[in-house]
């Protein structure tokens, strides 16, 4: 519930039209799913005006819909109406708006907030601590990826009563969003899963990732916990001043939350947790230890008992197009089509080779995107590493994958099968052609290359 004058203060809003109404029961930025008594941000993108759809908004019985544009003929017939029914504020920009209402909340709704980042595994880290912690708190957590500077505040204002933890994913492609995002949810606990070659067509290199990535604890707020990964060579040497309360996971000494004796069984990960409990875990690839870590570790900071950690671990499920297992009726399938970078590929290749199968170990590369100068180099890094493992089939599709294969038969010496696709079509056909009985194919590339398409042409493949 928010009442104008709150409103107004928090978005720094004018007020243009005043209805009879001055309390408002939600926030919407999406015209169709307007409920009565909603605020409705107009906001503006590349190839979208919110602003077209105020009248749509009052017609369904916003309370108030909030503009920066008063020029739109949307805008102005509605302010221009006689008696218009609803409360408009203007402000500068409405994204930014946005998020001041948000942070706003946050701070009436006061409850301990663990923010999750780092460049590969922040989603299922996030899913894991709250699934983890759902064992004995009503945690709210993002839906999917909703994990920026419009995602994080819509989730926000779902925060209510009944909560009493939220846990939330703060995503980045650029320099000040990962600060921008901690100012609005002013966290008590943050995690960093690793820093790896991500965006660096706007962060250059990895110290440039690094840089944006730890401005997460410049808004800490008590207890200022942090939670590390021990063996990530970054977060290791982060220097942080006295008043913070800092924990490492990892699989190295020394790590607070530590995870040895890891082996691969029947398609788990077991593993022995500070030497004295052993955990399953139901996934392909041993780097998602990291990520359960971080989950063990929040459990028992808000106090749960291992034998609950272990029970919700049990009944986890990785989110969808990261690592997903398909059994077909003759091969299987690894879906990790969500998205690519050099290191979430290279941990997906080293699940490939762990898969026991009984036929060949075969690996579907789309172009890894947004890499900036270093796109070519990082691609060719990825073709030399394939070369030297136990891949038996190698198929590239696109232009800078095209780069991969490329080094992967300059270091092989062409040895093995290495096949180059532009078209996805042809490549489709190939694999149904090239699949035999016992394969195990992995299918991963950034989210532009939609290479889910694959995996949905070979999943009934007879």
């Amino acid at each position: 519930m928010f009442k104008l004058k709150g409103v107004l203060k928090a978005t720094k809003a004018r007020l243009i039209n005043k209805s009879e109404s001055d309390l408002f029961t939600g926030v919407s930025t999406d015209s169709r799913a307007i409920k009565k008594g909603d605020i409705f941000f107009a906001l503006k993108g590349e190839n979208f005006d919110g602003h077209n759809f105020v009248k749509d908004a009052a017609d369904k019985k916003a309370a108030a819909v909030i503009i920066s544009d008063d020029k739109n003929s949307v805008v102005r017939a509605l302010i221009k109406s006689k008696k218009p029914a609803v409360n408009i504020l203007k402000v500068k920009d409405t994204a930014i708006a946005l998020g001041n209402l948000a942070k706003y909340y946050r701070r009436v709704n006061n409850v301990p907030l663990i923010a999750v980042t780092g460049s590969v595994g922040k989603t299922t880290a996030k899913d894991i601590i709250a699934q983890v912690l759902s064992k004995r708190h009503e945690v709210l957590s993002n839906i999917g990826t909703h994990n920026n500077h419009i995602g994080v505040p819509q989730t926000i204002f779902r925060l209510n009563e009944k909560h009493n933890i939220c846990v939330l994913e703060l995503g980045t492609s650029r320099f000040g969003e990962i600060s921008y995002l901690s100012g609005i949810t002013r966290p008590d606990v943050a995690v960093i899963t690793n820093i790896g070659a991500s965006h660096l067509e706007f962060f250059k290199n990895l110290e440039g990732v690094f840089k944006e990535k730890k401005t997460i604890v410049g808004k800490l707020k008590g207890p200022r916990v942090v939670l590390l990964n021990g063996d990530d060579v970054f977060l290791r040497n982060l220097k942080l001043p006295s008043g913070f309360k800092v924990f490492y996971f990892g699989q190295k000494e020394p790590c607070d939350f530590m995870a040895s004796d890891i082996a691969v069984e029947n398609n788990a990960v077991v593993f022995s947790f500070n030497k004295k409990h052993k955990f399953r875990v139901n996934t392909l690839g041993k780097f998602n230890i990291y990520n359960v870590l971080a989950g063990i570790a929040c459990g028992l900071i808000f106090g749960l008992s291992i034998e609950d950690i272990k029970e919700s671990l049990n009944n986890f499920k990785f989110p969808d197009k990261r690592l997903n297992r398909i059994d077909c009726q003759r091969f299987s399938i690894i879906d990790d089509t969500y998205n690519s970078n050099p290191l979430s590929l290279r941990n997906a290749i080293e699940s490939l080779i762990e898969i026991k199968a009984g036929g060949r170990k075969i690996l579907v590369m789309g172009d890894m995107l947004e890499l900036g100068k270093e796109s070519v180099d990082l691609h060719r890094q990825i073709g030399s590493f394939v070369a030297e493992k136990p891949i038996d089939i190698f198929v590239t599709f696109g232009k800078l994958s095209k780069s991969a294969a490329q080094a992967a038969k300059a270091k092989s010496g062409n040895k093995q099968g290495i096949f180059i696709f532009d078209s996805k079509p042809e490549l489709i056909n190939f694999l149904k052609d090239k699949i035999q009985p016992g394969d195990a194919v992995l299918i991963k590339g950034s989210r532009r290359l939609r290479m889910e398409e694959i995996v949905s042409s070979l999943k009934d493949l007879k």
